[in-house]
């Protein structure tokens, strides 16, 4: 009967803790969610503002042992992809 009471205690501390998990998890994904749209934007800047100036540089031989470099802004995606490495 102890053996019964202490599972069921025990039950009562799990389920306290998995939904303090997922509230965690919530802010986790909403946390995620804001950091893409932000990033999102600034790569659009990226792509309008400083691709220009790379494929004008690229034009003069700039990287020319560096392919990766001339589109890492050429599209939002490899702009997103570039930003997120550098963070």
């Amino acid at each position: 009967l102890m053996r019964v009471l202490r599972l069921v205690s025990g039950l009562a501390e799990l389920r306290r803790l998995v939904q303090m998990m997922s509230g965690c998890f919530k802010t986790l994904f909403w946390s995620s969610l804001l950091l893409f749209l932000i990033m999102t934007i600034w790569s659009v800047m990226a792509v309008e503002l400083i691709n220009p100036y790379i494929q004008e540089m690229d034009k003069k031989g700039a990287w020319v042992d560096c392919p990766r470099c001339r589109r890492a802004f050429a599209s939002t995606f490899m702009a997103n992809l570039t930003l997120f490495q550098t963070v």
